[in-house]
């Protein structure tokens, strides 16, 4: 969902956030190919990212759960921070600086592991696991949309552990971050609207749930 407005002389875009659930490399590759487009980010949030109408930028991701990295170490090698949003910073390229890469060996420090994600996805599976027992035997079609939505949710959750692990593998072995499929980019991207839609849809079941008691 793209929403344009102009502020003074400035054009702006907002755009849902639909990158939080992706590796590293696809985030990337997503914010330099809005930005080829003629957009400068300016900032973001949970639920959304701010643009506004500017020259094509270079962008950079760094996982703060997996690397140490300072705004003022990454100002030195040529990037300046636009944005945090869920434990992700998001640096620009500083014009007229030579640009290093952020995502280094010596920067990796896994305060949390890619693979953590999993034993998130089986709580949450626990903690719905009765609710759902009772909309399917209640009101079988809003059981249905609710065990369906979930699913999708949990299935990004899912997608993004296993980017963000092949993701970091790379910088391991390699001592930098490679180019993914055209195809696993797509997916990513394409789960992302996916996952707003059953998170809206997961939502207006609960909320018909509790308006028909």
């Amino acid at each position: 969902m793209l929403c344009y407005g102009k502020g003074g002389d400035i054009y702006v875009m907002y755009q849902l956030n639909v990158i939080d659930g992706m590796g590293i490399e696809g985030k990337t590759r997503f914010l330099n190919r809005i930005s080829q487009k003629g957009w400068r980010l300016t900032g973001g949030n949970v639920w959304c990212f701010c643009w506004e109408k500017g020259e094509p930028e270079q962008y950079a991701v760094v996982p703060d759960r997996y690397f140490t990295l300072s705004w003022t170490e990454a100002g030195e090698k040529g990037w300046e921070h636009v944005c945090t949003v869920n434990k992700t910073s998001y640096y620009r390229a500083i014009k007229g600086q030579e640009q290093q890469p952020l995502l280094q060996q010596e920067n990796l420090d896994l305060k949390e592991q890619p693979q953590s994600q999993f034993l998130l996805v089986v709580l949450l599976c626990v903690s719905v696991f009765y609710a759902g027992k009772t909309y399917l035997t209640e009101q079988p079609v809003l059981g249905i949309l609710y065990w369906v939505s979930f699913l999708m949710v949990i299935l990004h959750i899912l997608l993004r552990a296993i980017m963000e692990s092949r993701d970091i593998s790379q910088i391991r072995e390699n001592g930098k971050l490679q180019e993914g499929s055209a195809t696993g980019y797509r997916l990513q991207e394409g789960f992302g609207w996916v996952e707003w839609v059953a998170k809206i849809v997961f939502l207006a079941v609960v909320v018909v749930k509790l308006f028909l008691e």
